[in-house]
């Protein structure tokens, strides 16, 4: 499974965010692609005040900043559930 981190080159927040991210990996059969919202008017338009985001392309579903270790967990392993279930 592959979420997308959105952020930006220089957000010290989007890096927090990062390092959490692949904390969890290291624990959770998972991969992750970095979206620069820069590249896109309309990820800039979207996601300009709330990055650092992660979304679940499976579900659309998205985890929003601030979150901890243990929300990232929760997230990731609520979608590696769900994307398990049968249609």
């Amino acid at each position: 499974m592959k979420f997308l981190l959105y952020g930006t080159h220089g957000c010290h927040l989007c890096d927090e965010a990062k390092t959490l991210v692949e904390n969890a990996k290291r624990m959770h059969a998972f991969d992750y692609d970095y979206v620069d919202i820069l590249d896109d008017q309309n990820m800039l338009d979207r996601f300009e005040t709330s990055i650092p985001v992660l979304l679940d392309p499976y579900s659309d579903e998205m985890l929003f900043w601030p979150f901890a270790g243990s929300d990232l967990e929760q997230f990731i392993l609520s979608s590696l559930m769900n994307k398990k279930k049968p249609a």
